[in-house]
C-alpha cells in the first residue's frame, strides 16, 4: 500500500498509474499564468509567483511573489495619493507599475520554464512488459526526482537521490550525484568506463566538488558534448 505524505513530490507510482506531481502544470496555463503581470500593467505580477509558491510549496517562489506584491501595493499608494495629478509620485508610481508588467512578465516566463523542465505533468502508465513505455517511465523518474531536488534538497536528502550506494526505497529512474558516489557506482551507467570513473572521481576530489555536468567536464578538459548522453543521469548535489 503507498503511504500518504504532505511533503511535494513524494506520491509514489502504482502498477497502473505513473507518479504524478502535487501540483499538474500545463503548458497553457502556465503560459496563461506568464502574461498576467503583463495584462494587469504590473499589478498583478504577484499572481504567478504566490501561485506557483503556493501549490508546489515552494518558500522561493512565494518569497518572489511576496516581493512582487508589496511593490505594486507600493505603486497603487504612489498613484492614489492626494494630489497626485501631475505630482512626481503619480509619474514614479506609473514608472514603476510598468517595470514590474515587464520585468515580472519576463521572470515569469523563466520560471515557466523551469517548472516545465523540472516538474513535469507525468503521463499515466499501465502495466505491461514494453521497453519503451519502461525506459519513458525512467526518463519521467529521474525529471521527477530532479523536481524534488530543486524544490526540497531537505526530502532528496531522505531519499537518497542519486546515492545508489545507499539504502533507499526510492525510485530514482537512475541519477548518479557525481559529487558523492563512488567510481563503481559512476561506472554503472552506459557508455561510462572504469576509468572515466575514476577520472570523475580523481577531479572531484582535486576541486572538492562539481556545481554542474559543465564544471565538470572543464575540470575533466573534455568538450561537454562528450558527455551529452550521460547529461539526463547526472546531478551535482553540494
Amino acid at each position: 500500500m503507498t503511504q500518504k505524505t504532505n511533503r511535494p513530490f513524494a506520491r509514489r507510482a502504482t502498477t497502473s498509474q505513473r507518479l504524478t506531481p502535487r501540483a499538474p502544470v500545463s503548458r497553457f496555463w502556465s503560459a496563461l499564468l506568464s502574461i498576467v503581470p503583463a495584462i494587469t500593467f504590473g499589478l498583478g505580477a504577484a499572481i504567478p509567483f504566490l501561485y506557483w509558491g503556493f501549490r508546489l510549496r515552494s518558500r522561493r517562489l512565494t518569497a518572489v511573489g511576496a516581493t512582487y506584491a508589496v511593490v505594486a501595493c507600493g505603486c497603487l499608494v504612489m498613484v492614489n495619493s492626494p494630489n497626485a495629478n501631475g505630482s512626481w509620485q503619480a509619474a514614479l508610481g506609473g514608472a514603476v507599475a510598468v517595470a514590474l508588467a515587464c520585468v515580472g512578465t519576463a521572470h515569469a516566463f523563466v520560471v515557466r520554464h523551469e517548472i516545465l523542465g523540472r516538474i513535469l505533468q507525468l503521463r499515466p502508465v499501465h502495466l505491461d512488459t514494453d521497453p519503451e513505455r519502461k525506459a519513458l517511465e525512467r526518463i519521467d523518474r529521474r525529471a521527477y526526482a530532479r523536481g524534488i531536488l530543486e524544490t526540497d534538497p531537505l526530502l532528496a536528502y531522505e531519499l537518497r537521490i542519486g546515492r545508489p550506494d545507499l539504502p533507499r526505497d526510492f525510485d530514482d529512474g537512475g541519477l548518479i550525484d557525481v559529487n558523492h558516489v563512488s567510481a563503481a557506482s559512476i561506472a554503472r551507467l552506459p557508455d561510462v568506463s572504469d576509468d572515466m570513473a575514476s577520472r570523475i572521481v580523481s577531479a572531484r576530489e582535486s576541486v572538492g566538488g562539481f556545481s554542474s555536468v559543465d564544471d565538470m567536464s572543464v575540470v575533466l578538459g573534455c568538450p561537454p558534448q562528450q558527455l551529452d548522453r550521460l547529461r539526463d543521469f547526472f546531478v551535482c548535489v553540494p
